[in-house]
């Protein structure tokens, strides 16, 4: 089956952008796994906006998962934080509220990022491949007057205790559906669409 991922990438995937000036650099978050580590793709898309980051002197900003355990918000962030000092960022980041969705993410990012007067012409967002198209579509509809770019990284999900992201083949199913559910029921709709909430906190 991997020569069928390989043809979904080449005709579903999107293009890096070519970045050459940059505003803002966001890294799409996924979530926590059981032992509240960052999960593969985390890591790779905060690792290169980093990078980004750190050669054009501007803003990381990220919004963190609301909807794993009460207080799994607070905890991906802190895990986010120690992930960038581990590798040695000594950039600038912001953080904004947590969300339940791709939609909302960027709708709080742009909050936040409004909020503190952060120049946002150019957009960097630093996703998984199977991701790319659904988030450019999502990126500029709330950013309609920002340049959306992409970067793609390439993520192992085989590891991962989310059930839609159990394994590369069925990550890439659930974008197929999100960028469709976005297409037909359009953004405002997608953006109601709630994760269940754990009642109790992960100890």
């Amino acid at each position: 089956m991997r020569w069928l991922y390989r043809l979904a990438r080449a005709i579903y995937g999107v293009k890096d952008s070519k970045i050459t000036a940059v505003d803002l650099v966001v890294p799409l978050g996924y979530g926590l796994e059981k032992d509240k580590s960052l999960p593969d793709g985390a890591e790779k898309t905060l690792s290169v906006a980093a990078d980004i980051a750190s050669k054009y002197g501007v803003n990381i900003a990220w919004a963190s998962s609301n909807y794993f355990w009460l207080g799994c918000k607070e905890e991906e962030d802190q895990a986010r934080i120690q992930y960038l000092k581990d590798i040695g960022y000594e950039g600038r980041f912001i953080i904004a509220d947590g969300i339940s969705n791709s939609v909302t993410e960027a709708e709080n990012i742009k909050a936040a990022v409004l909020a503190k007067k952060i120049p946002h012409k150019k957009i960097t967002v630093v996703c998984d491949w199977p991701h790319a198209r659904s988030a450019l579509l999502v990126w500029r509809k709330v950013f309609p007057a920002s340049k959306i770019m992409i970067r793609n990284i390439e993520a192992n999900w085989n590891s991962s205790f989310v059930r839609f992201q159990k394994s590369n083949s069925w990550w890439l199913v659930v974008c197929l559906l999100r960028h469709a559910a976005l297409i037909v029921l359009g953004l405002n709709r997608v953006a109601k669409i709630q994760h269940p909430l754990k009642e109790e906190k992960r100890r």
